[in-house]
């Protein structure tokens, strides 16, 4: 099913910036860092554009686990109808699990539940070349991963369709926010 919106156009950012300095006995030296990265999407398929995007703030029990399906079971928070990813442009997870929140099942109250991304229930691989273990975020930590090229990251119905994130702490909810951007099938 192609996609339902008429319309997506946005901007994917990183941005470091750091100053560093030491004091001395004649003043501080000091030493900026700037580092920032931009990949700016149009509307539409191919290189530089995408015409679905997902994003929702999630709750998982102690010790669970949320698999999404990317192929038809999750709903567009724009439209209400199926999201079908054919592939993935970019994400960002954001594990909020230090923050007491509000969502659309009631409220979180701040744990240090860490989550894991991509873990070994994901059958979709993203970024990740091995699925033995995804990336782990500790409360308050951030993931992303873009990628530009005209292919982005396959997603096939049935075969390579589950992005999981699994909840790391045996008894404390884990909160986390995701927005996965890409094309429909």
């Amino acid at each position: 099913m192609a996609t339902d919106l008429t319309a997506l156009g946005g901007r994917l950012s990183i941005l470091i910036e750091m100053t560093a300095g030491k004091t001395r006995d004649l003043g501080t030296p000091s030493a900026i860092l700037s580092m920032a990265k931009d990949l700016a999407l149009a509307f539409g398929t191919g290189v530089g554009k995408a015409d679905q995007i997902w994003y929702d703030r999630r709750v998982i029990a102690g010790g669970a686990d949320d698999p999404l399906n990317l192929v038809a079971t999750l709903l567009s928070p724009i439209t209400g109808i199926a999201v079908n990813f054919d592939l993935v442009r970019a994400f960002a997870v954001y594990n909020r699990s230090d923050e007491t929140l509000t969502h659309s099942g009631g409220s979180h109250t701040a744990t240090d539940a860490g989550i894991v991304v991509l873990d070994t229930g994901s059958t979709f691989q993203g970024p990740c070349k091995t699925l033995a273990k995804g990336q782990v975020l500790e409360a308050g930590g951030v993931w992303a991963a873009w990628n530009p090229l005209a292919a982005g990251w396959n997603v096939a119905d049935g075969a390579n369709d589950i992005f999981q994130v699994d909840n790391e702490d045996g008894s404390d909810e884990a909160c986390f926010d995701i927005v996965i951007v890409g094309e429909s099938t």
